[in-house]
């Protein structure tokens, strides 16, 4: 009834954008300012499948079991633009077993832009560089992430992806800092920014909780000024949020357990056995043959 298949994307909606005011309240560190942000909600809109040993992938939205045992990564190539969005159900994901890339795929397109944004120093830039050669009408967005840490978190991405990527991380509010139509660019702005003291590249992803949204605006309105100032940033900062799903979870051991997939938010997926809700890193699943699915359910 259940058939291991490997977990290729989370794929999220989006929606709901409405205009919030956040008025101060009990426990301010200073100010008495009414803020206005766009908020958004977000959910499931399925996962995206690939069957062992094949290259399609398809849409599934039913009961999984988690397996945290003698799993394999694979192949994180697929085919498909990337200075534009696309069908997910239409890619083809190579299926070989392999960490990150693997040997046929690791100078791919998909592979140099990882390499551009997921490593640091010169080496990095240069992948940026390569990517600039061979898209002409990219658009990148700097980012910036308040989540409650002594310094906000920067970030880079395509412009198409941002409600995506900052769905993707904990976070209490967020804006887009620096817009540029060359990755090269984007991400020195990233890095020196990075190296300025007034954010970091990298964090630790966990869960976070939203309580104090009023003094955390204040923070990254504090942290833009002084960021845009010394960087010359002349653009206009809004903020926004995806809203916080109001659930109450518990840790525990999910392996082989029948779940329902509840929703998901921060780049973690929220998981049911109709009695507790858990929450699991979407990034320990991805990528991997981590599920089990019942193969009659498909969308």
């Amino acid at each position: 009834m259940y058939e291991r298949v490997i977990l290729r994307l989370v794929k999220k909606r989006i929606y709901n954008e409405t205009d919030e005011k956040i008025y101060p309240g009990k426990n301010i560190l200073f100010g008495n300012d009414v803020f206005t942000i766009k908020t958004y909600d977000s959910d499931l809109d399925y996962l995206l499948i690939q069957k062992i040993g094949y290259s399609e992938v398809y849409k599934y939205n039913g009961t999984i079991k988690v397996i945290d045992e003698n799993v394999n990564s694979y192949c994180e190539w697929h085919n498909g633009p990337l200075e534009e969005a696309d069908d997910p159900t239409k890619r083809f994901y190579c299926p070989i077993v392999s960490e990150g890339f693997c040997s046929k795929h690791k100078r791919s397109d998909r592979a140099i832009y990882n390499l551009c944004l997921s490593y640091r120093g010169e080496k990095a830039l240069e992948a940026c560089k390569t990517i600039d050669k061979k898209i002409s009408k990219g658009e990148y967005v700097v980012y910036l992430i308040e989540y409650g840490g002594q310094l906000p978190k920067v970030g880079t991405t395509r412009r198409f992806r941002l409600l995506e990527r900052i769905a993707e991380q904990p976070h209490i509010i967020a804006t887009q800092l620096y817009l540029t139509d060359r990755l090269y660019e984007a991400r020195l702005m990233e890095i020196n920014i990075s190296k300025s003291g007034l954010a970091n590249e990298l964090w630790r992803h966990k869960w976070i909780t939203t309580e104090n949204l009023y003094n955390s605006i204040i923070k990254i309105k504090e942290m833009i000024n002084k960021i845009s100032k010394k960087f010359n940033i002349n653009e206009e900062a809004k903020l926004f949020r995806i809203r916080q799903p109001k659930m109450n979870f518990i840790q525990g051991d999910l392996n082989n357990k029948e779940l329902i997939i509840s929703g998901t938010w921060g780049g973690y997926l929220i998981l049911s056995d109709n009695k507790y809700n858990y929450i699991i890193p979407e990034s320990q699943l991805l990528h991997k043959d981590s599920l089990l699915i019942i193969n009659e359910t498909k969308l």
